[in-house]
């Protein structure tokens, strides 16, 4: 059962409605490829509500699943925290978003997504593995989804181009995992592997329903 923590007996007497029943998913993807657990999170009741901590628990998630939780418009918040199986996989400064992809299946998994004080506007989403390998690349705690600007040379160390050379249309999205010591390049996940661009080719991705333009990772990544 799913156990929002809310604020108010009218959200509380909503939650006792919903039930246990099918749920449709926030996002463009059919819910039989989802597991039970990805499922309740795309729950469309956790979105566009004003709540501190929202929880879902006693649901098997699959491996390569990946949740994304965004928070805004939180006047007193300065934290987001995100925790799986009661330990913290990732925080960031509010307003942000805070992700995690599961490395294996997890039966009977909690997850709890807070901020440190007050209530804030969530939307939050769970996304089925990708197809292949790429399900499997080890994501860094705040990476999110970025849009290419322009086109990008690919790089498999900063400064040094893959051969023979790749370019990505702008238009083009890729997970940006973050940035290199210099600050001149991206990480991003391309084609199973963790590669190099430009950074003044990425932005972020605005528009998508998901993404709402977050902005991209600053941290130093290796």
């Amino acid at each position: 059962m799913r156990k929002p923590y809310l604020f108010g007996f009218v959200v509380v007497f909503v939650i006792l409605l919903l039930g246990s029943g099918n749920l449709t998913p926030s996002v463009a993807q059919s819910a039989a490829t989802l597991s039970p657990g990805c499922q309740e999170i795309n729950n469309p009741f956790f979105d566009d509500h004003a709540y501190q901590t929202g929880v879902v628990g006693g649901k098997t998630f699959w491996a390569g699943e990946r949740i994304v939780m965004r928070a805004t418009n939180g006047p007193s918040a300065t934290t987001i925290t995100l925790t799986v199986h009661s330990q913290t996989v990732a925080t960031s400064p509010f307003p942000g978003v805070v992700s995690y992809t599961f490395p294996a299946n997890a039966p009977n998994e909690s997850v709890l997504w807070s901020v440190d004080s007050g209530t804030a506007d969530w939307t939050v989403d769970c996304f089925a593995a990708p197809p292949g390998c790429d399900a499997f690349v080890e994501m860094t705690p705040n990476a999110v989804v970025g849009r290419f600007t322009a086109d990008a040379p690919v790089y498999w160390a900063p400064g040094e181009p893959v051969a023979p050379q790749v370019t990505i249309p702008a238009g083009k999205t890729a997970w940006v995992l973050g940035m290199d010591a210099s600050g001149r390049y991206y990480q991003i996940v391309w084609a199973c592997d963790k590669l190099w661009v430009p950074a003044n080719t990425m932005g972020p991705n605005v528009g998508d329903p998901v993404w709402h333009g977050a902005p991209l990772p600053t941290d130093v990544v290796e």
